[in-house]
């Protein structure tokens, strides 16, 4: 990662965005995420994605699919897809 002041600024990075998307109650794009600290850190998707992959170990993160969001989102959208998913049902 390189010095500490490094490390230190790419986790603020994710930090700061994480505390604005929870604050605001949105849903962030991994994608774009990864993107924004790519060109702002000069740093690689690789470091990107093991950084979030931390957050999301933390519990301060949480994913569908490429939509990264606070657990309060997250219970809210888990709450929607259960009731529409009907269980699988095989035939013999």
């Amino acid at each position: 990662m390189g010095t500490l002041y490094s490390a230190q600024a790419k986790i603020r990075f994710f930090r700061e965005r994480f505390d604005l998307m929870k604050s605001n109650d949105s849903i962030l794009d991994e994608n774009k995420l990864i993107a924004q600290f790519c060109i702002k850190e000069i740093s690689t998707e690789r470091k990107a994605k093991e950084l979030i992959k931390m957050f999301e170990m933390t519990g301060e993160v949480k994913r569908i699919g490429k939509e990264l969001m606070s657990k309060k989102i997250f219970e809210e959208e888990a709450g929607k897809t259960s009731t529409i998913q009907k269980p699988l049902l095989t035939g013999a």
